[in-house]
């Protein structure tokens, strides 16, 4: 189940991104679909990232290079960078030609759903070749060793930001940005009636074995704090969109994105993702302006932001 698909289209009143690409039709001009009443791409939209233009050898040379860098989130940043321009589309990536359920690929650059971009980005940062990036694809995606729709990490709370606690991957940083202003949020998913959860907050496929189960706590930088604590957060870390509880949806983090830190004092922190509604492209939005909107403007409300800090493997 795509992430990305719960927002709102409130989100076009945050304001045009940063480095907003050329030949996309404004938000009201784009054709919407006919049963979800979201707008559409063409299903062949061209990919206006770096990457997009090179050849599977090119950009294998790239990745040798970017590799030499010792941080791994100036890693992140600069493959983040590669892929601004890429086009969205929901749900892109599956289990490969032979898979059962979902034939999308297991790897590619675009299009790009939120978490896939992110995905990408870290499987990138992480590699020196492709083999290498969709190897740790499938670690980053998948429960263990098997790949299949069964398998994914499809409810982010639960399944995929605790897989990457597990593979070393990511720290959870929030508390210390936050400080005083710390909040928690909770979801007992044994409490959960699943079979009164609508199929739109479901992934496609969902079967009652794949419900994750357990009590999960995460804690919040409030959106009211964003504003003040926002130049104090790492480049490079990853932020996730909490939002307020609801009784038949399972989902709390709806949407994931790399926060990208300005080299000038006067510059403004900005959030680098896949954004579906509006433009359709991996764009640079300011995070200020952006969070705060969804917090006041949006019918189901967020609650603030979760922080989690790259790590190379093994520190």
């Amino acid at each position: 189940m795509s992430r990305c698909g719960l927002l709102s289209l409130f989100l076009l009143v945050v304001g045009v991104p940063v480095n907003q690409a050329e030949g996309i039709p404004r938000p009201g001009d784009r054709p919407r679909d006919p049963i979800t009443g979201r707008p559409s791409f063409p299903k062949k939209a061209k990919d206006r990232s770096r990457y997009g233009n090179l050849s599977v050898q090119q950009v294998n040379y790239r990745l040798r290079r970017i590799a030499k860098t010792k941080s791994i989130r100036k890693r992140l940043i600069t493959h983040s960078h590669n892929l601004l321009g890429a086009h969205y589309r929901d749900d892109p990536l599956g289990e490969g030609a032979q898979g059962l359920r979902d034939q999308d690929p297991r790897l590619q650059m675009s299009p790009v759903d939120c978490l896939t971009f992110v995905e990408t980005v870290m499987a990138l940062s992480l590699s020196q070749n492709l083999d290498e990036a969709s190897r740790w694809m499938d670690r980053i995606r998948y429960h263990g060793e098997k790949v299949s729709y069964a398998e994914r990490n499809h409810f982010m709370l639960a399944q995929w930001l605790p897989k990457q606690h597990r593979l070393g991957l990511l720290r959870d940083i929030t508390a210390a940005v936050a400080g005083a202003t710390l909040t928690t949020v909770t979801q007992d998913y044994d409490r959960l009636d699943w079979e009164s959860v609508p199929a739109s907050k479901l992934p496609l496929y969902f079967e009652p074995s794949m419900a994750p189960r357990g009590h999960h706590k995460l804690p919040v930088l409030p959106w009211y704090a964003v504003k003040d604590r926002a130049r104090s957060i790492p480049t490079g870390t990853l932020m996730l969109l909490v939002r307020e509880p609801r009784k038949y949806n399972p989902v709390r983090i709806s949407h994931v994105g790399i926060i990208i830190q300005p080299r000038e004092e006067s510059g403004v922190t900005v959030i680098r993702h896949a954004s579906r509604e509006g433009w359709g492209r991996v764009v640079d939005q300011k995070l200020v302006s952006y969070v705060e909107s969804l917090a006041t403007k949006s019918r189901w409300p967020a609650l603030g932001i979760n922080l989690q800090l790259p790590l190379q493997v093994g520190d």
